[in-house]
């Protein structure tokens, strides 16, 4: 085959007519390795990935002593993710050489991003076993770990993996990370004391440090490493920089640099919404007008369980770490299972069929016992801010389910939601642009009073948590039929000692309490003036003035 006219054929886009001949000389059998390169090259501009995956497995075929065709294809597996398709391959190696070091270790990674990380953990701690410890063997277990939820065995590995060997970037990043999450102060400061020069100075690092230094309330030190971060801009991800920019924007609302911190904000949503706002299958608007045409059938067949709710930013997780302090119930934290339930429902939802309530009650605690381990021996409470799109949902499966409703000052909770990098979400898209956060807020909260039931309903104002704590935290235990004690009044010590906290709120809730974000929209007038009106009717309704 005449590769130079293949090569024409591309060069005057004519890429179609390129693929067919290229296609039909490797079903001909007689196609050289070149022919194969073309043609993947081509799949490969086109994104077609499974393309891709199909010619590297005929070449390799076709030269099965070739080892370039080999490395190629494993690593272009781990970068556009198609770990699964790694794993074969390198399972294949493994076969045939048992003592492949480094294909035990991206094995392990890939067990790792594939949530098999008690898979990783075998191999890892083998190799430490015999004799192959690196650094890579310990910073993978430490991700390993960490995926499984056991922060004190990954904080240990993590600090092998710094202590025993010259650490690299991604290992100090990822340790930095792990004690951040897990809020070790003590040992982030240690760590850093004894940092070389070139590790300080990359762009993972600088972000945990520019952290670290703010929670101690060294400004200008943080302000100092957020600089030297966003030097780095060509060569950080898209999403990194982009919360980044949020941190940043935190940092400067810290210093009552408030308009500073607007810019920052607005450009760190701008950044989001350019990097996933389009990919919302059903907004919340519609999933919220959707579930009021919700018609489900049947007796109750489980014990209800508490649901703990509020618009995003409203203060549920604090209350998530108060109830946490009594031993009789076992809080679960932003689980995505209420809309798994949805999900799995919608089509027959918008057709209008009747459900039935005692499938979707089982649904809701099969995914508990099987995703999060609840064992039906303590009473479950769901805390999720953003099922309170679904509280008409939780009212049909579970009509006698109590149910917790956090409110905040409206304004405190626009401004706190515009301020924060959620994660991805079909949910989160409409959280990156004021005007629409301001719109699904009304929308959502339109008639949250009228759904409410006062023998299962208990609404809070976190205003009133924060200022009158005791009182407010006694009626919620009343209301649950727990018992209040002592140890409520110290939650954050409870919060220290627990595993990973998965919120956005997870630095917040480890401290005594503080009211620093109380009126915080005061210091932004300029931004959300433009809304007092539209807002006006709700935040009143909700008992709250502007």
């Amino acid at each position: 085959m005449d590769l130079n006219e293949i090569d024409n054929l591309i060069r005057a886009s004519r890429v179609d007519v390129a693929t067919k001949r290229l296609l039909k000389e490797i079903k001909s059998k007689k196609a050289t390795i070149e022919v194969y390169r073309r043609a993947i090259e081509i799949a490969s501009s086109q994104q077609n990935i499974k393309e891709v995956v199909r010619l590297y497995k005929s070449a390799m075929m076709a030269f099965p002593s070739n080892p370039d065709l080999k490395n190629q294809y494993l690593q272009f597996c781990l970068q556009k993710e198609v770990y699964d398709e790694a794993i074969k391959f390198l399972a294949k190696l493994l076969k045939h050489n048992p003592n492949n070091v480094d294909a035990e270790l991206a094995l392990a990674d890939c067990y790792i991003k594939t949530g098999q990380a008690q898979k990783s953990t075998i191999i890892l701690n083998k190799l430490n076993e015999n004799g192959y410890a690196r650094e890579e063997t310990y910073r993978l277990l430490g991700d390993a770990y960490v995926e499984l939820d056991k922060p004190d065995e990954a904080f240990e590995s993590f600090k092998q993996a710094v202590k025993q060997f010259k650490p690299t970037i991604n290992t100090v990043a990822s340790f930095l990370n792990h004690c951040d999450r897990t809020n070790r102060q003590k040992e982030i400061a240690e760590l850093i004391s004894d940092l070389d020069e070139e590790i300080i100075k990359a762009p993972g690092v600088l972000f945990h440090l520019a952290a670290f230094y703010s929670r101690e309330k060294e400004f200008d030190k943080a302000e100092a490493c957020y600089k030297d971060f966003f030097q780095h801009r060509p060569t950080v991800s898209a999403q990194a920089y982009t919360k980044a920019i949020y941190e940043h924007g935190f940092l400067l609302d810290k210093m009552g640099k408030y308009q500073d911190a607007i810019v920052a904000f607005q450009t760190a949503n701008d950044f989001a919404f350019q990097m996933y706002g389009q990919d919302a299958e059903l907004t919340t608007i519609e999933t919220v007008e959707l579930l009021k045409k919700l018609k489900v059938e049947g007796e109750s067949s489980f014990k209800a369980p508490v649901f703990v709710i509020g618009f995003l930013r409203s203060g549920t997780t604090l209350v998530d770490q108060v109830l946490s302090t009594n031993k009789t119930v076992q809080v679960f934290e932003e689980t995505p299972v209420l809309g798994k339930v949805f999900i799995n429902n919608l089509k027959s939802i918008r057709k209008g069929r009747i459900l039935s309530r005692k499938k979707m009650q089982k649904a809701f605690f099969d995914y508990y016992k099987k995703d999060y381990g609840w064992t039906g021996d303590r009473l479950l409470i769901d805390r999720s801010a953003p099922n309170m799109i679904y509280l008409n949902f939780i009212r049909e499966i579970f009509p006698e389910a109590k149910i917790v409703i956090l409110n905040r000052h409206p304004l405190d909770i626009i401004l706190s939601c515009y301020m924060q990098f959620f994660v991805p979400s079909s949910l989160t898209r409409d959280f990156m642009k004021l005007n629409e956060i301001a719109k699904v807020f009304n929308h959502v909260m339109a008639d949250v009073p009228l759904r409410a039931k006062e023998d299962t309903t208990l609404t809070i104002k976190y205003e009133d948590l924060v200022s009158d704590f005791e009182n407010t935290t006694k009626e919620l235990f009343s209301f649950l039929d727990l018992e209040w004690s002592d140890k409520t009044s110290e939650f954050y010590k409870v919060a220290l000692e627990k595993k990973q906290i998965q919120t956005a709120s997870y630095h917040q809730v480890v401290q005594p309490l503080y009211n620093n974000s109380l009126n915080r929209w005061k210091n932004y007038d300029l931004l959300l003036s433009p809304y007092y009106e539209t807002l006006r009717g709700i935040t009143e309704k909700l008992g709250y003035q502007i």
